[in-house]
Formats: C-alpha cells, sequence, structure tokens
C-alpha cells in the first residue's frame, strides 16, 4: 500500500467518527419530524371523516323528513279521496 492511500482511509475513518453524531441528530430529527407529521395526517384524515359522516347523517335526517312528510301527502289526499267516494 502506498502511504497516500494510507491518509486518505485515515481521513476518511477520521471524518466519519466525525460525522457520525450529527449525523445520526439529523435522522433522528428527521424521523421525529416524520412521526409528527403522520400524527399531523391522522388528526386531520379522523377530523375529515367525521365531518363527512356528520353531513352524510344529516342528509339522511332529512331524506327521512321529506319522505315522511310526502307519505303523509299521500296519507291525506288518499283519505280525501276515499272520503268524496263515500258521499257519491
Amino acid at each position: 500500500m502506498e502511504p497516500l492511500e494510507i491518509l486518505l482511509g485515515a481521513a476518511t475513518f477520521s471524518l466519519a467518527v466525525r460525522l457520525k453524531k450529527p449525523l445520526r441528530k439529523a435522522a433522528v430529527f428527521t424521523a421525529s419530524a416524520a412521526l409528527m407529521l403522520a400524527d399531523r395526517l391522522k388528526t386531520t384524515a379522523y377530523s375529515l371523516k367525521e365531518e363527512i359522516e356528520d353531513i352524510v347523517a344529516e342528509a339522511h335526517y332529512e331524506n327521512m323528513q321529506k319522505n315522511m312528510r310526502q307519505g303523509q301527502e299521500t296519507q291525506t289526499n288518499h283519505q280525501e279521496t276515499n272520503g268524496k267516494e263515500d258521499e257519491t
């Protein structure tokens, strides 16, 4: 081996040892940020799901009321029609 290769190897090892701690800190920070983002996305998705469920429930309730009103109108019309037939 040449002396230059030995020096380059030693410098690379020395650099790797010195960068280990900052690289680890950067990796921990990145992982922490990714987990925080995932939590925020879960919270947002849950809130959106709840809003959609509320809208669907409200629409279902309005449809039930509409159907009940139409059923009452149909029953009233049917009774009026039957009442006229009885008079003749």
